[in-house]
């Protein structure tokens, strides 16, 4: 046979589905034998050698795993071709690549390649492997890893080209053209000019799997194609690329009305995030099929402009769920890019009409889950004006609905006062959740008017810890004299909450009434009035607080223990160590607790001998005081707890204890355990390295970094961000570029705005070219605020363009005199597609600053798009 390249699949539990010709040449094994069998029970090398990993982590992972022949020589067990002299067994380059059904892995696809000769080749020369430089050795391998071979790629390419009509074959050549094992762009992008129309339509879906953003001119040409299948699938390879190039096509392709296309070039157009084609969908509004997908697409696109004809549509009723959502999903974006959700929420109240009201308000009747959480969001917009009296009631005969309740406290809080009466009234209500949500929204509200009915609540011992929360929040000093009476109260946890509320209250009366409780005979009394003047430091009542620092009840003498802190009174410290022996754990244990806020040095031999207690939170607070005061007298014995206690949350704290010291030493003492099988102290003792600094630390954190475990390398990330120096940023933004893991990326871009140095902007800049991270990049480095725009501004000089459209998005975001000043400088920029963000930004923001500037690129510039956006910034269009 002359093909030197063959194809098998298997399900997720590695059952094999198709299995080719060569292969069943090569192996000796019938399509029939092997067919509907796990691939391990038939060939159990593959269990034996450890191959069996790889395949696990294609099915696990999603990625793509390459066995090199000089590393692994085969992955199957089958004789070389005829004419081999070095090698008993085929050597072979395999290529495993999952296979997917949407985002769901479904199985996996492996090419086998006969490299048998080649490595014959190669081994008539040197054996690089063998050379004694280890620098040569490395190279080696890495080039091993990544030899190209040009047979497979022709083989595959010969099959789409010749056999796309068999759906086996066909679903097993895609992922493979689109793993990355070869280089695949340019023969995929020739296909884009091949006769037959189904080629160039799996060539377009297997460009936009490549991700590859050199495929977007052949992309873009396919637009074109008289083939409307081609064109579909050409709309959603763009789409998976988030082509911004194709964003005017694919908004011609909207405005057509071509059922077909319209569609996804509307999804593509939300998907590509391009805001400057947002006001063209707006006309689609106007049409019924259209309309549903427009919405959704100037929901992601759209800015202020767009809600008024949104807002007008809800006077359908059957419009009502999908417009709320677009409303609330523009909300959003402008809250968290621009701090301006308030100013969506402004214009709905302005546009929305007496029919879209009660529109909204007969929906509540009929929907159920996030849409009506979402209805809720925006009836509390509508604010004072006419028909709010019937949108606060309907909002308040949802209190006793679970699913939305804490959206509706949300919503009427933003009514105010005008929501209290009917609010009162539900204090009445017959379900008792219903009453607790009245009484939360009521102490936010703090209406002075509300208080009456909530002092008569504390009376209610179901609801009594509820109505001193709400009058602790009002302040009001009618609430003193009931709330005092609740000291006596048999439940702790109301007496805590009147506690609190006294707290809030500091009423005038206060130092008096509980020096007067401080002896009082109800021992419940005096721990409250110790705990009130622990928390006022009142130094009239030192003297009484010593005496119940040996009162007869254990809550009284632990709650003055826990309040001698407040006092800042270094001669009351001596009460804390004696305590640190009393019979009591809870007493030692609070005195332990205590002295770690007063950070006394005089105190760690008393501590470190209490790290030998018998009870584990008592080691456990006076390791977390040893941590606080950072006596270099005290490593020893943490080292000792991190090895050797038997509580984890000691163990644990003392790893923290011990980062905050810092030093060679304590590295030494740390760098073990970041390898424990306790996964909580592994992650302590990282963290612990990242907050010492010393240059030791540093690598065990960057083998964590390598670890396959997700959470493990976002551990490591909080570790080096701690560092802040330039090691630290470069680590960062490497990661953020090459993880895997959203989340880890993610933060270690949040990492990089917290860190907010010369080092650690630049890092952010240059991840924002990235697509991927755009977004999130963008956001970090608008919060970064004025006091970096120096640094920010740095950015409009990149070369890369997508850096440059970033910076001018951030600036955007940033709403400072200062950024609306930089953005107009982008004005000037050689690239449209800049010129055209800047105008964007520059009309988001109402700026006059560049009237003039945008007055004469609307007639001069010489680039359409730019004269429109221009056109559209002075309120043209």
């Amino acid at each position: 046979m002359k093909s030197q390249f063959g194809i098998f699949t298997t399900d997720i539990h590695l059952v094999v589905r198709t299995w080719d010709a060569w292969l069943e040449h090569v192996t000796s094994r019938t399509a029939r034998e092997v067919l509907g069998k796990p691939l391990p029970e038939v060939f159990p090398e593959i269990r034996s050698r450890g191959l069996i990993a790889a395949l696990r982590r294609v099915l696990d992972n999603g990625a793509v795993e390459l066995l090199a022949p000089a590393l692994h020589e085969y992955l199957i067990a089958c004789p070389p071709g005829a004419g081999a002299r070095k090698f008993q067994l085929m050597q072979q380059r395999v290529v495993i690549a999952p296979l997917r059904e949407g985002e769901k892995i479904t199985g996996l696809v492996a090419t086998i390649e006969d490299v048998t000769s080649r490595r014959e080749k190669e081994l008539e020369g040197a054996d690089p492997l063998a050379d004694e430089n280890w620098g040569a050795r490395r190279e080696a391998v890495e080039r091993i890893l990544s030899e190209p071979s040009e047979t497979p790629v022709a083989e595959l390419i010969r099959g789409l080209r010749h056999e796309h009509r068999d759906p086996n074959l066909l679903n097993s050549i895609l992922p493979l053209l689109a793993s990355g094992a070869w280089e695949t762009l340019d023969p995929l992008i020739n296909l884009t000019r091949d006769q037959d129309a189904e080629v160039r339509m799996y060539a377009a879906l297997a460009l936009g799997n490549l991700k590859n953003r050199r495929a977007i001119p052949a992309l873009l040409h396919l637009l074109n194609d008289a083939d409307t299948n081609v064109r579909y699938h050409t709309i959603e390879a763009l789409t998976k690329l988030r082509a911004s190039e194709a964003s005017g096509a694919l908004a011609d392709i909207a405005e057509s009305g071509e059922f077909f296309l319209a569609f996804p070039a509307l999804d593509a157009l939300a998907a590509i995030g391009d805001p400057a084609v947002a006001i063209r969908l707006v006309p689609l509004l106007g049409d019924d099929t259209l309309r549903p997908a427009a919405i959704a697409a100037l929901s992601q696109l759209g800015d202020q402009t767009v809600v008024e004809p949104l807002v007008l549509l809800m006077e359908h009723a059957g419009l009502v769920t999908i417009v709320v959502e677009a409303l609330t999903t523009l909300h959003q974006r402008y809250e968290h890019q621009l701090g301006e959700g308030a100013y969506i929420a402004e214009l709905v109240a302005r546009h929305i009409t007496p029919a879209g009201t009660q529109n909204l308000l007969d929906s509540l009747n009929n929907i159920t889950g996030d849409a009506l959480r979402m209805v809720v969001r925006v009836l509390g917009w509508i604010g004072s004006g006419s028909g709010s009296e019937r949108v606060i009631g309907g909002l308040t005969r949802l209190l006793g609905s679970p699913s939305v309740r804490s959206e509706v406290i949300e919503t009427l809080v933003r009514h105010g006062e005008q929501v209290t009466a009917p609010l009162c009234r539900q204090l009445e209500a017959e379900e008792l959740e219903t009453r607790r949500a009245a009484i939360a929204a009521l102490g936010r509200i703090g209406d002075p008017a509300s208080v009456p009915p909530l002092i008569a609540l504390l009376q209610d011992p179901e609801l009594s810890a509820e109505a001193a929360g709400a009058l602790a929040r009002i302040g009001d000093p009618r609430a003193y004299d009931p709330l005092l009476a609740l000291l006596a109260h048999d439940r702790a946890a109301i007496r805590q909450a009147a506690v609190a509320a006294l707290n809030s209250l500091g009423h005038p009366r206060m130092a008096k009434d509980i020096r007067r409780l401080l002896a009082h005979a109800n021992p419940q009394i005096r721990e409250s009035a110790v705990r009130i003047a622990g928390y006022f430091g009142y130094s009239e009542c030192a003297a009484l607080l010593i005496h119940c620092v040996h009162d007869a009840t254990e809550d009284v003498r632990r709650a003055a223990i826990e309040s001698i802190p407040n006092f800042e009174d270094e001669s009351l410290i001596p009460l804390l160590t004696t305590a640190l022996r009393d019979d009591s754990a809870k007493i030692r244990t609070a005195a332990a607790q205590s002295l770690g806020h007063v950070e006394e040095v005089a105190a760690v031999p008393d501590l470190i001998q209490a790290l030998t207690d018998s009870d584990a939170w008592v080691r456990y607070y006076a390791v977390r005081a040893l941590g606080r005061i950072r006596s270099p007298e005290s490593i020893d014995a943490l080292a000792c707890a991190l090895r050797e206690d038997k509580a984890p949350q000691v163990r644990i704290a003392a790893a923290d204890a011990l980062g905050s010291m810092g030093g060679r030493r304590v590295v030494t003492i740390l760098a073990p355990f970041v390898d424990s099988e306790d996964p909580d102290l592994a992650r302590a003792a990282l963290l612990a390295l990242g907050v010492v600094g010393y240059p030791d630390a540093l690598g065990p954190i960057l083998n964590a970094l390598r670890s396959e475990d997700s959470l493990r390398r976002l551990d490591a990330v909080r570790a080096i961000a701690a560092r802040r120096d330039n090691k630290a940023a470069d680590v960062l933004q490497w990661t953020a570029a090459t993880d895997p893991s959203d989340g880890v990326a993610e933060a270690a871009i949040e990492a990089l705005s917290k860190m907010a140095t010369a080092e650690s902007i630049a890092a952010l800049l240059r991840l924002a070219s990235d697509r991927r991270l755009r977004e999130k990049a963008i956001a970090a480095i608008s919060g970064l605020g004025p006091g970096h725009l120096e640094r920010i501004n740095a950015g409009l000089s990149s070369p890369q363009l997508e850096t440059r459209r970033a910076v001018v998005e951030a600036l955007g975001r940033m709403r400072h005199p200062q950024a609306s000043e930089a953005i107009r400088t982008a004005l000037d920029d050689e690239r449209p597609e800049v010129r055209v963000s800047a105008l964007l930004a520059l009309r988001r923001l109402g700026s006059l600053i560049s009237a003039k500037k945008v007055w004469n690129m609307a007639y001069n510039d010489p680039d359409p798009a730019v004269r429109e956006a221009a056109e559209r910034a002075l309120g043209r269009r």
